[in-house]
């Protein structure tokens, strides 16, 4: 049997009219999330999509911290700073290939000031030897470090030896005639240092001289002529002078030597 109430015609229309409009505005208002939500899933989905002004979001994986603009600005053409230093050259004093640093060979005479025995026969001078490193900071300055060996000195019926490590600040003129290419000019250049040195002396009986071994600290001067007769090589002419302690006092070795110098 049928209820009156759910089929009555004249009642029941209205109300089926209200419920159909009411599906579909259901229906529509559904279709518009939907395809608000497949825009909010795409946009969630696709990490690397740019925003209206064409940035990347930052935090995006391969995305720079200023969403790109970097980018942008450098696809538009205007200079960018490189900060890497891997253009950025500068020449190392140091470093081999840059000719300023020379190893050198020095042969010569010295002659010994210290004191000798009126009663014993006295020999003051020897064969000088010496090998250094120079390094030319600049064009004009450098510095030097070097061995070097005095021979001995007789006296007293014994012999007398000497030997020390030379520090030298060290100045050059440019070349002061001739020379093109880096060969052929010659120059002059002054030293002045400082000296660790070791002083040896023994002495016959009756000897009134003293004996001992010394070591100490004295100054050493030099200067010189230099001939580059080559890029890499020069002949020097050289006279220093070096203040050691011997077993009486203080007393310098002056030493004339001619000496090769190798530039790498």
């Amino acid at each position: 049997m049928s209820s009156p109430l759910f089929f009555s015609g004249g009642r029941m229309r209205p109300v089926l009219m209200s419920l159909g409009l009411a599906a579909l505005g259901w229906s529509a208002t559904g279709h518009v999330l939907a395809d608000s939500g497949s825009g909010l899933r795409a946009q969630a989905i696709d990490p690397y999509a740019a925003s209206p002004s064409g940035d990347v979001a930052p935090g995006t994986p391969g995305a720079s911290p200023d969403g790109g603009r970097a980018g942008l600005r450098s696809s538009s053409g205007l200079p960018s700073t490189d900060t890497s230093g891997a253009g950025s050259s500068s020449t190392n004093a140091w470093a081999p290939g840059s000719s300023r640093t020379s190893i050198g060979l020095n042969l010569g005479q010295s002659k010994f000031d210290a004191a000798c025995d009126p009663g014993f026969a006295c020999d003051d001078g020897d064969t000088y030897a010496a090998i250094s490193v120079r390094n030319m900071v600049t064009p004009t300055m450098g510095g030097e470090i070097g061995l070097v060996h005095m021979g001995r000195m007789v006296r007293g019926g014994g012999n007398t030896w000497a030997s020390g490590l030379n520090f030298s600040l060290v100045g050059q003129t440019p070349s002061l005639m001739g020379g093109s290419g880096g060969a052929g000019g010659v120059s002059a250049f002054g030293k002045v240092g400082g000296l660790w040195g070791r002083t040896h002396t023994n002495l016959a009986a009756g000897s009134t001289l003293a004996s001992g071994t010394q070591t100490g600290f004295g100054l050493s001067l030099g200067a010189g002529l230099s001939w580059d007769f080559s890029q890499r090589t020069s002949a020097v002419l050289e006279w220093d002078r070096y203040w050691f302690h011997f077993a009486g006092g203080q007393d310098p070795v002056s030493t004339a030597s001619i000496g090769l110098q190798w530039r790498y």
